[in-house]
C-alpha cells in the first residue's frame, strides 16, 4: 500500500482502518510493504503518533517494510522512526535505501528523495548500490526481484508529467531503463494517488510482446504474463484520504497510455471534486491495497478497494495480475 498521509487525526484513523482491513483480508501475509508518504509532514511528531498509534494493534502483529516519501524527506524524519539495515555510509537525512530477502524473493527499497546531476531524485551512490545489490541477489539465487520506489516513472496522474520524471535526467529516462536491464520483475510505486499498472516495459521504454495464461479459481480470473521481457509497474492508488484525477496532459499522448494494462480514471471521481480543491476528487472516499503472493514460478497480485459508501466499507477485488517465470 502507499500514501497513508493524513492532514487530521480523523484521516489518520481512516488510514489505520485500511491497514487493519488489509491484514484481515490477507490474513496469512508475512509482512506489509509501504511505498511512502506515511504521514503528511514528517517533522510533525504528532502525525507519526496518529498513524502509528491508531495502527498499533495491527503493526505489532506484522513486519512493516516502508520506503521514504517526499512528505518525510528532511531532518531524518524517516529513519528516526524505523529500525532499518541500511548500507554503510549511505545518507539518511532525506530517507533511506536498503534491501531484504524473503523466501526466494529479493526486495529493493529505494529513496527517491536524493538528487544528483545525473539522476533526478537519486544520488549516483544509490544507483551504483542498486546495480551491485541486484547483481548479488541474483548470484545468490533470488528468483524474484521487486523494487519499491515512491516517485515512480510510470503513473497516470499529476506526477506523470513532473520534471523529475520527464526531464533528460528524470526517473523515466534514467532509472526506468535500469529496471529492465537489471531484470527486475515488479516495481511498486507511490506518490501519484491513482490506481494503474503497466505492461512489461523494456529498457527502451516500449511495451514488449507477451504470452499470457488465464487461470480461474473460486470464480476469480487472473491473467498471467509468461516470461515477460521488461518490468511491470504498479501503483496501488492510496491507502489514505488524498486522491488525484487521471492526467489529461496531451504531452503524455496515446503512446504513453498504450504502455498500460489498466489506466482508468480515479474511482473516487464519481463522488465529485473536493470542496477545498476542485482539481482533485473529494478526499477519503476510496482506499486501495494489494495482496501479493509468490511461489517458485508464479507471482500473483490482487488489488482490493474500499469504498466508504458501499459494501459496508469492506474490501472487494478490482484487479488481478500475475507473472509466470519458467
Amino acid at each position: 500500500m502507499t500514501d497513508t498521509q493524513a492532514k487530521t487525526e480523523d484521516e489518520a484513523i481512516l488510514s489505520s482502518e485500511t491497514i487493519s482491513k488489509a491484514l484481515d483480508t490477507v490474513p496469512n501475509a508475512e509482512f506489509m510493504v509501504h511505498n511512502g508518504d506515511l504521514v503528511d509532514d514528517g517533522v510533525k511528531e504528532e502525525q507519526w503518533d496518529w498513524l502509528l498509534g491508531h495502527s498499533q494493534e495491527s503493526l505489532l502483529n506484522t513486519t512493516f517494510a516502508p520506503s521514504a516519501g517526499n512528505h518525510e524527506d528532511e531532518s531524518y524524519a524517516f529513519i528516526d522512526h524505523f529500525n532499518l539495515d541500511v548500507p554503510e555510509n549511505s545518507a539518511t537525512e532525506t530517507g533511506a535505501y536498503y534491501s531484504y530477502d524473503y523466501s526466494n524473493a529479493h526486495f529493493v527499497v529505494l529513496n527517491s528523495n536524493e538528487d544528483s546531476e545525473k539522476y533526478a531524485n537519486f544520488s549516483e551512490n544509490q544507483i551504483e548500490w542498486l546495480k551491485e545489490d541486484v547483481k548479488a541477489a541474483k548470484a545468490n539465487g533470488s528468483k524474484w526481484v521487486i523494487v519499491n520506489i515512491h516517485k515512480g516513472p510510470y503513473t497516470t496522474s499529476n506526477h506523470a508529467t513532473d520534471d523529475d520524471i520527464m526531464d533528460p535526467n528524470g526517473v523515466r529516462n534514467q532509472v526506468a531503463p535500469l529496471m529492465a536491464e537489471l531484470d527486475i520483475d515488479f516495481v511498486l510505486q507511490g506518490h501519484d494517488h491513482i490506481y494503474a499498472r503497466t505492461k512489461p516495459i523494456t529498457s527502451n521504454g516500449t511495451a514488449s510482446e507477451t504470452e499470457k495464461i488465464t487461470e480461474t479459481k473460486k470464480g476469480q480470473t487472473v491473467e498471467y504474463t509468461v516470461n515477460p521481457d521488461g518490468a511491470i509497474y504498479l501503483i496501488p492508488a492510496t491507502a489514505g484520504p488524498k486522491v488525484y484525477y487521471k492526467n489529461q496532459d496531451p504531452v503524455l499522448g496515446e503512446a504513453f497510455y498504450n504502455l498500460f494494462e489498466v489506466a482508468d480514471e480515479n474511482h473516487s471521481a464519481i463522488y465529485g471534486p473536493d470542496p477545498s480543491n476542485n482539481t482533485r476528487p473529494v478526499r477519503g472516499q476510496i482506499q486501495n491495497f494489494v495482496g501479493i503472493s509468490m511461489d517458485k514460478e508464479k507471482l500473483t497480485a490482487v488489488t482490493y478497494e474500499i469504498d466508504q459508501n458501499k459494501n459496508n466499507a469492506e474490501p472487494y477485488i478490482i484487479d488481478q495480475l500475475g507473472i509466470i517465470k519458467k
